[in-house]
């Protein structure tokens, strides 16, 4: 029972606290957080999905428990929010385009 009290606690606080940052970043500051590496743009869903293996594989018990579950989370959020707006939901990384990247 306290294990499945963990696991959904950790998804619910994932997700609200992802959505609430998200929407706080987009319409107060007027800005998107993204990480962009080698002209690659990593979304936060792959932070999800390294959580999620990271849980697996190397922790154990209640810990476990909380990484599994904000992986989740921040996958779930990932996707209802994109689905919102017509994108694809499970996006890990994609090629960023730039005046630079489309020479000829």
């Amino acid at each position: 029972m306290l294990e499945t009290f963990v696991f959904f606690s950790s998804v619910s606080v994932a997700y609200w606290a992802h959505n609430f940052f998200e929407k706080f970043l987009n319409k107060k500051l007027n800005r998107q957080v993204c990480i962009k590496l080698f002209g690659y743009h990593i979304h936060h869903s792959c932070f999800g999905i390294t959580a999620i293996l990271v849980a697996v594989f190397f922790s154990s018990g209640i810990l476990m428990l909380i990484i599994l579950g904000y992986g989740t989370g921040n996958l779930w959020q990932h996707k209802i929010t994109h689905n919102r707006v017509n994108e694809k939901g499970f996006v890990f990384i994609t090629k960023t385009f730039s005046v630079e990247n489309n020479k000829v």
